[in-house]
């Protein structure tokens, strides 16, 4: 049917649209077709020359040139694709896939044109299937509105594939389609998908990618960048179609992570890392089984927690298994301590060879439900050797608790993250404060940061002891007492001790007394020198109160005292030496 719409081109070529039937022969159709494969097509668009233009100034009716390619390529460009709607479906290139098209259409294709079947794939598996469309520069992943389909193109002798007619002779387009297979916690992408004639099986010349629930963390879209997904590593795969069921060949297929991981979180105050490693160190192993409805296991990853103070906190080491149908599940959770916590592991291994039947300290709880993930992995245990008794740790005697763990919680849709790392001791502490004689106090030591990067430091312990009595019955008493405390200061974070000493004497029951206190308070920092026969140089400074009172009769009562601040660089070594001779008190 003519239409009243022409166009003139750059030569003069007028061009008229129309709407045609026909019967259009489509290889492979199964449904749709006459007895000869014919397809029915109704209201196409397409345009007709007018090669006869009258009435020419000086020379009358004349006939004109048939438009060449470059006339073809400028009324394609202008006036978009050629063609219209029909139903159908096909085997594609005598394969066993199927596609059911709903347009042909004519289009640029470089410097010639292309005839483009317009569809979409049967993708009958379980999961969810879509097809999608890739930005090569950008990596990113859109989804394709699917009222249109995707064009399946092919040269004389080449594969059939799903790519833009303008893309036909291009060996690195632009931007690719893509099937996309989703599950609970799992993504897997096949881009620049083929099928060669009469092959069974879809294959691509780019690599499939796989991501993880920890890779979608990292995703802006549908999926992640190429450099946060782990691609299949051996050749020979290929998507076949087994009794109308989508497969993966061979199955199950194997996955070998070859990144190392990538940062999960980092704060100011702490990070939580992703390693592809198993509980032993080898990479982890992706294990995808087609045949049991697309489940996807892998053989271990690593959470890295780490805080700045501490360095490594821990490793959680744990399975995914991620059914397309159920529920994904974190299998075997194990938590590794590392770094300035290996005492940790040494009493965890130990409390296993000695209890192997009694209830681990360790509690882990690791899961994946709907679109969120939490993890939650805390270590909990007595301080005390066999018989309940003390343990000396370093700084005096310590019977109590040791907490350790993590907790996590991603929110995988909204790209969220919450949650902390700690550490804290509590627990009764005794120490010596004089020759043989232990004080008694309480320590409690915690270390906290969330995701925010806020953290919390706390240190709180102290002892008192005292030591005296009549020297000379009713003559000379004598006592003495000492306390030792520890605290943290911030900006910058440094150690500190309390020390304070108190001597009482009396005489002739009281007629004459003295006391004398003296009261400490040092913060102890390393100082920062370039010269390397000055870098053991520490810096002290604080504040000295000495106060002293003498009575008479009960009667007279003098009180003297003083304060002073200091801040002085010292010689460690020689702080040392003093220490240990006895001139300083030290734990």
């Amino acid at each position: 049917m003519d239409t009243d719409y022409t166009v003139t081109l750059s030569d003069g070529s007028k061009m008229q649209a129309v709407y045609y039937d026909a019967d259009i022969a489509v290889d492979g159709v199964i449904r749709g077709g006459d007895g000869n494969g014919r397809v029915p097509a109704r209201r196409h668009l397409g345009f007709i020359q007018q090669l006869t233009i009258p009435n020419v100034p000086g020379a009358g009716p004349v006939t004109a040139k048939v438009i060449d390619a470059v006339r073809l390529r400028e009324l394609f460009a202008t006036q978009g694709r050629l063609g219209g709607p029909i139903d159908c479906q096909i085997h594609i290139g005598d394969s066993p896939h199927e596609m059911k098209v709903s347009g042909v259409f004519a289009e640029n294709a470089s410097n010639q044109f292309a005839v483009a079947a317009y569809g979409t794939p049967a993708l009958r598996a379980a999961g969810q299937w879509s097809v999608v469309r890739v930005n090569n520069s950008t990596s990113s992943v859109e989804p394709v509105e699917a009222s249109g389909g995707i064009p399946l193109v092919r040269t004389n002798a080449g594969p059939f594939r799903w790519a833009d007619p303008a893309d036909l002779l291009q060996n690195n387009p632009a931007s690719d389609y893509a099937f996309l297979f989703s599950s609970g916690a799992q993504r897997i992408l096949v881009a620049r998908p083929k099928i060669e004639k009469a092959s069974a099986q879809i294959t691509s010349v780019v690599s499939p990618l796989l991501a993880d629930p920890y890779a979608l963390l990292k995703a802006p879209g549908l999926f992640p960048a190429r450099t946060q997904a782990i691609p299949f590593d051996l050749p020979g795969w290929g998507l076949e179609s087994a009794a109308g069921v989508l497969r993966l060949s061979p199955t199950p297929f194997t996955v070998t992570a070859a990144a190392p991981g990538f940062s999960l979180l980092k704060t100011s105050s702490w990070g939580a890392d992703l390693a592809y490693k198993d509980a032993a160190g080898a990479a982890t192993r992706f294990v995808i089984d087609s045949a049991a409805d697309w489940a996807i296991k892998a053989t271990g990853l690593q959470q890295v927690l780490t805080f700045p103070v501490v360095g490594e906190v821990m490793r959680v080491v744990h399975g995914i298994e991620a059914p397309a149908v159920g529920s994904d599940s974190f299998p075997d959770p194990q938590v590794l301590f590392s770094g300035a916590l290996d005492a940790v592991t040494d009493v965890l291994r130990m409390l296993r060879d000695w209890a192997p039947n009694l209830p681990a300290p360790l509690q882990v709880d690791a899961s994946f439900s709907g679109s969120t993930f939490r993890l939650s992995a805390v270590a909990d245990f007595d301080i005390a050797d066999s018989e309940g008794n003390a343990l000396d740790c370093g700084m005096g005697k310590l019977r109590g608790n040791l907490k350790l763990g993590a907790e996590l919680s991603v929110e995988v849709l909204k790209r969220t993250t919450n949650g902390a790392i700690f550490f804290e001791v509590t627990g009764s502490w005794q120490q010596m404060v004089f020759p043989l004689i232990y004080g008694g106090g309480q320590l409690r030591f915690a270390v906290r940061a969330d995701q925010s990067g806020k953290t919390t430091l706390e240190l709180d312990a102290a002892v008192v002891g005292s030591i005296g009595g009549d020297i000379i019955p009713f003559l000379v008493s004598l006592e003495a007492t000492v306390h030792y405390g520890y605290f943290l200061m911030t900006n910058p974070i440094a150690p500190g001790i309390l020390v304070g000493i108190e001597g009482r004497a009396k005489l002739l029951s009281g007629l004459l007394g003295f006391k004398l206190g003296i009261e400490g308070r040092i913060a102890i920092t390393r100082t920062t020198h370039d010269l390397l026969d000055l870098q053991h140089i520490c810096k002290l400074h604080g504040e000295i109160l000495i106060a002293g009172t003498i009575t008479v009769a009960w009667l007279v009562d003098e009180r003297k005292s003083f304060r002073t601040h200091y801040d002085v660089d010292v010689d460690w070594k020689m702080a040392l030496v003093l220490a240990k001779t006895a001139l300083l008190p030290v734990p």
